[in-house]
């Protein structure tokens, strides 16, 4: 998903992270729909990106795997299309895929 570069750090309190939201949510839930979780520079920034998830990785620890959908701009330790492990406690929002 591109998205303009000065909407990294923007945020309405309608789409504030609402991190554990989704703590008790099924992982299978997941599969095939964008979820927004947040990832932490080098440096400390905060940066809520999308990663489509692709599957449930280990149904025990309830650990989803997706595909990173922006270029970040803060943690540049990931790129876009990055494999990505997810819990349901990290997600934050979810939109149909």
């Amino acid at each position: 998903m591109k998205e303009p570069l000065w909407n990294v750090g923007l945020v309405t309190s309608e789409n504030a992270p609402k991190p554990g939201l989704f703590s008790n949510s099924n992982p299978e839930e997941f599969v095939g729909h964008y979820i927004k979780k947040v990832f932490v520079s080098p440096c400390g920034r905060r940066e809520h990106m999308w990663v489509k998830i692709t599957h449930v990785s280990d149904k025990v620890k309830r650990e989803m795997s997706g595909i990173l959908g922006n270029d970040p701009v803060y943690a540049t330790q990931y790129q876009c299309d990055d494999i990505i492990k997810v819990l349901p406690e990290e997600v934050e929002q979810i939109l149909p895929g």
